[in-house]
């Protein structure tokens, strides 16, 4: 019931004789509850100097909880949609059919069509990192192995995380942490004592919490 009433909008509408309340509460059937996953395509080395990445034209991939359906969602998509402590979005995208495959939702699936349905690049000496975080996930790409800090709040206090991280991978649990640069007077300070206790070594594809 408090679902109801954190979703349900009221608007007022008023005349002469009356006002009028209007409440707008949001309906769920099973076919119209997807899960959202945000798409994120990082390079990928394929030699020592060459880098290949997908290009994706979509920010969001919705699958329905049955897997038969999904729907594809931008940036401007998304923002149109309600978020609270469910994401309720308008009734204004197609909903696709699972056979029916796109780039997006074929690399999803791991067909056999990816390679047909997607375009890449081939991405030369590349050296721009890649580290974000997505509420408590952290994803990270580095092409050669490099050292970063995290300040994260456990137990009502700052700890300091030092990692070692190259290639493609991701951070759990990183919801209370922030990036700190290392030329960082405040990092030095704090992190010169103890550097070596919290060192730890991540590389491609691995994912771990912090």
């Amino acid at each position: 019931m408090q679902l109801y009433y954190e979703l349900t909008k009221v608007s007022v509408v008023a005349n002469v004789p009356s006002l009028n309340l209007v409440w707008s509460v949001p309906l769920k059937t099973t076919d119209s509850h997807f899960t959202l996953l945000r798409l994120i395509a990082l390079p990928t080395q394929i030699s020592p100097d060459k880098f290949i990445k997908y290009s994706v034209d979509y920010a969001f991939f919705a699958l329905q909880r049955s897997r038969r359906s999904y729907l594809l969602l931008t940036e401007a998509d998304y923002s149109r949609c309600d978020k609270r402590s469910i994401t309720i979005c308008p009734a204004e995208t197609a909903v696709c059919n699972s056979q029916s495959l796109k780039c997006e939702s074929s690399l999803f699936f791991q067909t056999e069509n990816t390679n047909r349905l997607c375009r890449r690049k081939l991405i030369f000496h590349h050296r721009t990192p890649f580290l974000q975080r997505y509420v408590e996930l952290w994803v990270f790409h580095f092409s050669k192995q490099q050292q970063v800090t995290l300040r994260c709040a456990q137990d009502n206090k700052e700890v300091f995380r030092t990692l070692l991280l190259s290639g493609n991978g991701i951070l759990h649990n990183g919801t209370g942490c922030s990036k700190l640069p290392m030329h960082s007077k405040y990092l030095r300070n704090c992190m010169e004592p103890r550097r070596r206790k919290w060192m730890q070594r991540y590389s491609i594809y691995r994912t771990t919490s912090l």
